[in-house]
């Protein structure tokens, strides 16, 4: 049977001529135009994968300095003479693949967001003459780039130009025509003329992480995601939000669209390049597969625009909210995806987690922690009563998506298990707009570069206001920072002696008690998935919450504090006073309409900072095409703590596949690149890199030898350690 698939493969890349040379070497960062993560070269094998060693390692030292947010999620490419990469302080690098040395490095002003994601290598007929592109997506368009020099080839499109708008995907060319994936548009042009054949317009629905096509079926698939924004109220039809969309690459109409979760509002996007899969059974059929956040894989049929598996899904009723939200439209039922298996589950089962654990200490830590939270059940309403508790956001598949084992029949994904909590709280309008301020004042500072780069890292920490009375002192600032610490201080004792009139000895008490946690504005603060977990509520309007009754004695205040370092002491009457002044100031905010509802993601991490969920906080599993049933699961590396491993650490990286039965794979915490064997999981190889890797691996062959080439700029978030470096490391057989 696996004999007749490879030798009809063979026949059906042939035929539509595409050799298998199209899946040895990557001329696109998905290694071809259906996301196959895949290669035919086998020379690395089962028998010498020990003899794997670095060939080379090229390193980039970044400009900005310990940027938290950042890291290279690039799957480089290679032309026929050289890689081609860029840099996450918007070069584009191209490296001799034999030695890594460069050849060439280029910067093009006015750009940034240099490959974001992905970069498509095309030789483009012009007659009876051709030349080689490399098309570049970036902030404002896409580049046309000779690859022998990096020069922006001006005879192509616009002044070398394609599209008028960012995007982060590589563009598909196919017939000497442009796809470009940006926002939520879909455009295709001519590339000899810059003629703009269509557009499509999805809605509004965001496509920022998967775009690939069939060339049997003449069809682009789209993976979409949820509207950015989770309080809302939308009707908008045809709705295309998160969903697995097909459109026909002749005239850009969508042929048919499946959606995974209706009136998104927990963030849990589609996610990852569409597989595409031909010739199912030797039978013609055509299919691909979407990937979403919710552990949901939709398959489709491209030929028919239907759903491949029979009785793929049942609809389940969904949780109703409790309408302390206004205006804001749930589903009342969702999709519960049975085929393929389901390979992640967003469900946040507490009650398994506090079982699984012996410390009581730990036990109660997150009890505490979760305690005005809701869990056990999956879509989970927001609320301003109560928190929203789930694996979402980093949870379930992510960007990177999946790899199409050729050789066992299986789709390989990797998926994250760990928590998170959606807090929805209200804030102070005031402060939201001098938020919003202190945001344009550092893009100000960002684009004229006013300040060092060293400078430019102090302005990651925290909000502009807090960094500014943290470091204007230091000698490294101009003196213009003192007047802006000025103006702020101004305006924050301004406004909180206004509200002093309401209650005098209120304020007094929470100026001298609480104003050094929660600010002048009663403010919130939350810690990102960057760096942690730390939270301080919002106390604005608290006095029209059920947990205001928490202010009702000092016992049931101090529970509330419990985890804080410095203890506060109040007595009864002053908490009664505080409270007064609480119910004053809301009241005065609410009749002068000053009252806004925000919302923030946050990872749940226990006391030792490891996410507050069952183990393996990581897997990497593998689907059967044609049972859509699992074959394997295993975690995904190790997370490192104090000193353990423990197995399973969160991914974002990605997976290579081969014909030889390894699977490579990187990404996780532990800073490995770790080879599998694809048929069962079980690991054969690893390496540490100098970071963690950041995006999937790739393999090519130069002068007869194979190489496995790593991305390793380090990880974004907060089990990660941070690099100052990205680093490209490749491997080769070591010589006899």
């Amino acid at each position: 049977m696996l004999k007749f698939i490879l030798t009809f493969h063979f026949f059906l890349f042939n035929f539509f001529g595409l050799s298998f040379a199209s899946e040895q070497n990557y001329f696109t960062s998905t290694g071809n135009y259906q996301s196959h993560r895949y290669s035919y070269l086998d020379q690395i094998n089962l028998e010498n994968i020990d003899n794997l060693k670095v060939a080379w390692i090229f390193k980039n030292d970044l400009e900005i300095k310990d940027d938290p947010t950042v890291a290279n999620a690039l799957t480089p490419v290679i032309t026929d003479k050289s890689l081609i990469f860029g840099t996450l302080d918007n070069y584009l690098v191209s490296l001799n693949p034999k030695s890594g040395q460069i050849n060439w490095k280029k910067k093009y002003n006015g750009y940034k967001g240099i490959a974001k994601r992905g970069i498509t290598f095309k030789e483009i007929n012009f007659g009876n003459e051709s030349k080689k592109v490399i098309f570049i997506p970036t902030n404002k368009t896409i580049l046309a780039i000779d690859p022998n020099n990096g020069q922006i080839i001006n005879s192509l499109g616009d002044q070398g130009k394609f599209g008028e708008n960012g995007s982060g995907l590589a563009p598909i060319v196919i017939d000497n025509k442009i796809f470009i994936s940006s926002s939520s548009k879909i455009e295709s042009y001519e590339i000899n003329n810059y003629k703009k054949n269509w557009s499509a317009n999805l809605n509004g629905a965001r496509v920022w992480s998967g775009f690939s096509y069939d060339k049997i079926t003449n069809s682009l698939i789209v993976t979409t995601s949820d509207p950015a924004d989770l309080i809302y109220s939308r009707t908008k039809e045809p709705d295309y939000f998160n969903s697995l969309v097909i459109l026909d690459a002749l005239n850009g109409k969508i042929r048919c669209s499946f959606q995974d979760v209706k009136f998104d509002h927990w963030d849990l996007d589609m996610v990852g390049h569409p597989i595409v899969v031909n010739n199912i059974n030797g039978d013609q059929k055509n299919i691909v597969f979407g990937f979403s956040k919710t552990g949901n894989t939709i398959v489709a049929d491209l030929n028919t625009c239907e759903l491949h598996f029979d009785n793929s899904f049942k609809n389940s009723n969904a949780l109703s909210p409790d309408n302390s939200l206004k205006n804001v439209n749930y589903s009342k039922v969702q999709k519960e995806f049975l085929k393929p298996e389901p390979i992640s589950s967003i469900t946040y089962d507490f009650d398994s987690y506090l079982d699984s654990i012996d410390d009581i200490n730990k036990k109660n830590y997150i009890s505490h922690k979760l305690r005005y939270s809701k869990y056990n059940s999956k879509y989970i309403p927001l609320s301003l009563n109560y928190d929203s508790t789930l694996i979402g956001l980093h949870g379930g598949p992510q960007w990177p998506g999946g790899s199409f084992d050729k050789l066992n029949n299986q789709i390989i994904v990797t998926t994250n298990h760990d928590p998170w909590i959606i807090r929805a709280y209200y804030q102070d309008q005031i402060y939201r707009l001098k938020k919003g301020l202190n945001i344009r004042i550092k893009r100000f500072i960002d684009k004229y570069e006013f300040l060092s780069n060293y400078k430019k890292k102090e302005l990651l920490d925290k909000n502009l206001n807090q960094r500014i009375k943290r470091y204007v002192d230091s000698e490294d600032y101009y003196s213009s920072y003192k007047i802006i610490k000025g103006v702020f201080y101004l305006f924050d004792q301004l406004y909180f002696n206004s509200t002093k009139f309401l209650d005098f000895s209120g304020s007094k008490i929470y100026k001298n008690k609480c104003l050094s946690c929660h600010g002048y504005y009663r403010q919130e603060y939350f810690e990102t998935e960057f760096t942690g977990d730390e939270y301080v509520p919002s106390l604005t309007n608290l006095s029209q919450l059920e947990r205001f009754n928490s202010m009702e004695n000092t016992e049931d205040f101090q529970f509330s504090h419990k985890y804080i370092e410095n203890k506060i002491k109040i007595t009864n009457d002053e908490l009664l006073q505080v409270k007064n002044y609480f119910q004053k100031v809301d009241k005065v905010l609410n009749k002068l309409d000053l009252i806004h509802i925000g919302y923030k993601w946050q990872v749940i991490l226990d006391n030792e900072k490891l996410p507050a969920s069952v183990q393996p906080w990581g897997k990497i599993s593998a689907i059967d095409i044609e049972t859509g049933k699992l074959n394997w699961s295993i975690p995904s590396g190790y997370t490192i703590s104090r000193n353990k491993k423990i197995p399973g650490s969160t991914n974002f990286g990605g997976l290579l596949s081969t014909k030889s039965n390894i699977l490579f794979s990187t990404g996780t915490s532990d800073e490995k690149i770790y080879a599998y064997k694809s048929s069962d999981g079980d690991q054969i190889w690893s390496y540490k890199l100098p970071a963690s890797g950041s995006s999937a691996p790739m393999t090519y062959e130069m002068d007869g030898t194979q190489y496995i080439l790593v991305n390793a700029s380090g990880g974004r978030y907060y089990n990660y350690k941070k690099s100052n470096s990205e680093y490209l490391v490749a491997f080769k057989l070591e010589s006899n």
